[in-house]
């Protein structure tokens, strides 16, 4: 063993990651709907109404939910931290385990944290989801290497 010890992490089924993912690209949508509203008003493109920029920023937020729910690739399954690699095993049939090749720790909040892979598929793990597991988490994140991509 090279690194931090070994610990298992049951990761949700994406449920939490789809619903920020929604939100983010929702309010990402309102304030472009926003933009667009004052623009189109401003521009005289149409009559100056509130409507218009209200209707404008429902649409956003509408599209921008939509793409968020799209787009997200939730990590789910069980993270697996084997002293010297991270593994992902797989839910459903079999249960397969593959290797995850430079898991990265991008966001630390104290609280939580958010890992993602380099295929672009991520999870958020907070204090009180994990409890004890969470002190080796963070251990495993910080000191532990893992095996770079071949």
């Amino acid at each position: 063993m090279n690194g931090p010890p070994p610990l298992s992490l049951t990761l949700g089924l994406g449920r939490r990651e789809r619903r920020l993912s929604i939100g983010i690209w929702a309010l990402a949508g309102l304030v472009s709907g926003l933009q667009l509203g004052w623009w189109m008003t401003a521009d005289g493109v149409l009559t100056s109404s509130p409507l218009t920029t209200v209707a404008a920023m429902v649409v956003g937020a509408v599209l921008g939910g939509g793409l968020g729910a799209w787009l997200v690739k939730p990590l789910s399954g069980r993270l697996l931290w084997d002293g010297s690699a991270w593994w992902l095993e797989s839910p459903g049939h079999g249960g397969s385990t593959s290797p995850l090749h430079n898991l990265a720790l991008c966001l630390d909040l104290g609280f939580a944290v958010v890992l993602q892979t380099p295929s672009g598929a991520w999870c958020v793990l907070s204090r009180s989801d994990l409890g004890p597991t969470w002190h080796g988490l963070q251990l495993a994140l910080r000191l532990g290497r893992g095996v770079p991509a071949p």
